[in-house]
């Protein structure tokens, strides 16, 4: 997809995106292991071997591992419910993450938690937020918590383009803008809002273009290009390192 006009960026060449062999390869292995695990759990859903609903983030894997991967772990993730790659990438151990689906006391939440809500203190992975743009609202107020302890870590938002349409979200956004915060916020258009169509719910082809009404950039890319998912990931997470500010991708 091209580049958003908010973002006033084209797209990187691939001279420009030329990574190492070891992040190729890092890259790789996550977008690999998060396919299979899902494709796992999908099976085990569909055998009835867990209850409650399992939500696949099949053809999502490099929005998910693409931004996350390099993140320590003092950054945090503010993830919905189609963020297992991002769960994986920050490294919480596959068997929490299959404990939890399965509701075993040793999973983080003691098994008190829906399926596909991952999470992990040590790892810095949020409860995601069953409300639709929840984590976006918490999320943000992690960042203003860095800013006011004068970190440089930084908060990755992950959400639907279906989240953009609910007020908590425009007012997080909002508020991060104001303030600088270190967040970068990454909507992962799958063109459905649950059953509505994303050109039943919003007016604009690219949802980045919402960032210009905070006062900070936005850019729309290829979700399916872990390279240049990456890449622009990183660009923007060093931008709030530095204090620059938010990003929408």
């Amino acid at each position: 997809m091209p580049a958003s006009k908010t973002a006033k960026k084209k797209k990187p060449s691939q001279k420009e995106m030329k990574l190492s062999e070891e992040t190729m390869l890092g890259l790789y292995e996550y977008l690999l292991r998060t396919r299979m695990v899902d494709e796992r759990f999908r099976k085990l859903y569909r055998q009835g071997r867990f209850a409650g609903t399992y939500y696949s983030a099949v053809g999502q894997e490099a929005t998910t591992v693409g931004p996350t991967y390099g993140l320590r772990d003092e950054d945090i993730i503010a993830p919905s419910h189609r963020e297992l790659g991002a769960a994986i990438t920050k490294g919480i151990p596959l068997i929490e993450i299959f404990a939890h689906n399965f509701a075993r006391k040793n999973s983080p939440d003691k098994g008190k938690t829906h399926p596909c809500h991952y999470s992990s203190r040590a790892k810095g992975v949020m409860v995601p937020a069953s409300t639709l743009a929840g984590q976006t609202i918490v999320g943000t107020g992690c960042a203003m918590a860095f800013r006011i302890q004068k970190l440089d870590n930084v908060v990755l938002a992950f959400f639907g383009e279906g989240a953009t349409s609910r007020g908590g979200w425009h007012e997080a956004l909002n508020y991060a803008g104001v303030h600088k915060l270190p967040i970068v916020y990454i909507c992962q258009n799958n063109l459905w809002a649950e059953s509505v169509p994303a050109t039943l719910q919003a007016g604009i082809k690219d949802f980045s273009d919402r960032a210009k009404a905070y006062g900070f950039p936005g850019v729309t890319i290829d979700g399916n290009d872990v390279f240049e998912v990456h890449k622009i990931s990183a660009d923007a997470i060093s931008r709030a390192r530095k204090g620059e500010g938010p990003t929408l991708i």
